[in-house]
């Protein structure tokens, strides 16, 4: 088996945030279009926060401080986190996502100087319900419909549209900003708040020590002028478990699958589980589980098998796919040293008529590293 690895990556300083207080009122980190930037029918953005509502002028024109935003083109949108401080320095936290015909948003009033000190938010979106979290807890929930609309434009990370400067600039730190393309649930979302993530296939990880880049995806994040790093989120340092793709999902369907791990493979933990995205909704089929992969991929009725033949495991997890085209295949972790350390390949094979002439298709592999 390829080695997983662990997420700590030497001569990078740990434990560190974004600034935007300081750095002038066009401060912001850019991050070029690709492929799976926008997630096409779910989405969870996450990330720890501080916000001082208290330097933040009423009755001065229009702000809408931002966490982040996806396509900053005026009226363009996919989505955006950020607080509508309006001109009365509202401090209602909003969250909005665009399905091509309405804006969607969904808004939580905070206390003013409830976000002074170090809070998680977590946002998910899948074409049904829009949630908003608080340290896990959900604090705003609205009804919406439709998939997210993408204009192929870039994120912006601490900012958003700047053609008025200053208006839309966070006014605090940002650490561990997460971009999913599954829609987390509330025991997701809490029990992966608290560890820093990278190397985590399919997932946009910002852990903002001492770089802008994401660590996980590729994606590089280019400052818009000087940005400043200050200690981060309290719990937020780098988790030592990697979760990494092998070969490359079946190409007998029309959308490629993609395989999320949502949670860390932590002894004991009760909310493990392997997600498969973007598939087709309704459908069914399973994971099976093997100790090594393959090198080149078997072709097996029309879909490749990146898992070792002689090293798959007896038993596979079955799971169906939601209407979001999400499916959760459930492992439970038991909380046994004789488990950590271990080591796990796993891939979906869903049945599907939509897909080729054996109406199977399959994701890439995914392996796991079983840690405290």
């Amino acid at each position: 088996m390829a080695a997983l690895g662990l997420a700590a990556s030497s001569g990078v300083a740990q434990n560190l945030a974004l600034t935007f207080t300081n750095g002038g009122p066009d401060t912001h980190v850019d991050v070029a279009y690709g492929p799976g930037l926008v997630p096409r029918q779910a989405i969870t953005v996450e990330a720890w926060i501080t916000y001082d509502d208290s330097t933040v002028p009423a009755n001065m024109g229009f702000r809408w401080p931002t966490v982040a935003r996806q396509d900053v083109a005026p009226g363009g949108e996919s989505w955006f986190l950020r607080v509508a401080a309006a001109n009365m320095n509202n401090t209602t936290l909003q969250w909005a996502c665009h399905n091509g015909s309405n804006l969607q948003s969904t808004n939580f009033a905070f206390m003013p100087g409830q976000l002074s000190n170090w809070t998680h938010v977590a946002a998910t979106y899948d074409g049904s319900q829009s949630i908003l979290y608080l340290n896990g807890n959900v604090v705003a929930q609205t009804a919406v419909n439709g998939l997210l609309r993408d204009n192929q434009g870039m994120l912006r990370i601490g900012n958003g549209d700047t053609s008025n400067p200053g208006a839309e600039v966070w006014n605090g730190e940002i650490d561990e900003l997460r971009i999913w393309p599954i829609a987390k649930t509330q025991a997701e979302i809490q029990a992966s708040m608290n560890s820093g993530l990278q190397l985590w296939s399919n997932v946009l990880t910002f852990n903002m020590d001492s770089t802008p880049n994401d660590s996980s995806s590729g994606f590089s994040g280019t400052p818009s002028s000087l940005l400043s790093y200050v200690p981060g989120a309290p719990n937020s340092m780098v988790a030592p478990t990697a979760a990494l793709t092998f070969g490359a999902p079946s190409t007998t369907c029309a959308q490629d699958l993609r395989m999320v791990i949502p949670v860390r493979p932590t002894l004991g933990e009760t909310n493990f589980s392997f997600v498969v995205s973007d598939a087709t909704p309704g459908v069914s089929g399973a994971v099976f589980l093997a100790t090594s992969n393959l090198p080149t991929p078997l072709s097996v009725v029309g879909i490749d098998l990146h898992l070792d033949p002689a090293t798959i495991l007896p038993t596979s997890l079955s799971g169906n796919v939601d209407a979001t085209g999400t499916g959760r295949a459930s492992l439970f972790i038991p909380n046994r040293q004789a488990v950590l350390g271990a080591s796990l390949i796993a891939q979906w094979l869903l049945i599907d008529t939509t897909c080729g002439a054996s109406n199977i298709t399959a994701s890439e592999a995914i392996g796991i590293f079983v840690t405290n």
